[in-house]
């Protein structure tokens, strides 16, 4: 089965872009992506869509092929894309993978299926959410514990525990809550997505 990005026209009309060619529309006000071969002007549509404008923004002037198959469901981005081809792109920097078997496709319908039908939300189980407030509370409380409570400060042996443990709950922000709002897997807003990074920057002393 093919998607409608594929069945645009026999003819794939609209201008022929080279790899180098689609890179430099890579701005919030010239926004361009590929899809299987097919060029979309995305810039009226950055501020619409669902998933927030940062994936947009950092996908523009590239091949997003992977990334869209990846995070869309079936059929429903193709109509939209639709509205948004220019032309086709006849080179490509990076491989071109196979299209998605009729195996994928299924198993990815099934499993889409399954949890509309169990109303459940992958992105929103309570276990994401508690295992952040751990790892918060361990950064937070590592942190008092060292500079606030006199017996530990008193300690140094316990300052070394306290800081172990404050170091752990660091790189668990950048592989737990940093990695999660990356790959945009925890709820569907954007917001929280930026938040969650934020905390890393935050804590991490990252920018």
């Amino acid at each position: 089965m093919r998607s409608i990005t594929d069945k645009i026209d026999a003819q794939r009309p609209g201008k022929k872009f080279t790899w180098e060619e689609l890179a430099k529309h890579n701005t919030r006000d010239d926004a361009y992506v590929a899809v299987r071969g097919n060029v979309y002007d995305i810039t009226n549509f950055i501020k619409n869509h669902p998933g927030g404008e940062d994936i947009l923004l950092f996908a523009a002037g590239r091949d997003v092929t992977q990334a869209f198959e990846t995070y869309h469901e079936l059929g429903k981005p193709d109509i939209i894309l639709k509205k948004y081809f220019i032309g086709t792109l006849v080179s490509n920097e990076l491989p071109i993978f196979p299209e998605q078997s009729e195996f994928h496709r299924t198993l990815k319908k099934r499993v889409e299926e399954y949890f509309r039908k169990n109303e459940i939300d992958p992105k929103n189980s309570p276990s994401i959410w508690l295992r952040y407030v751990i790892i918060y509370g361990m950064l937070l409380g590592s942190y008092y514990a060292q500079f606030y409570l006199p017996y530990v400060v008193e300690r140094t042996w316990l300052q070394i525990i306290f800081a172990i443990v404050m170091g752990f709950s660091c790189a668990q922000i950048g592989l737990n809550q940093l990695h999660d709002a990356s790959h945009f897997s925890v709820t569907n807003d954007p917001f929280v997505w930026e938040l969650l990074g934020a905390s890393h920057d935050f804590f991490n002393g990252c920018s």
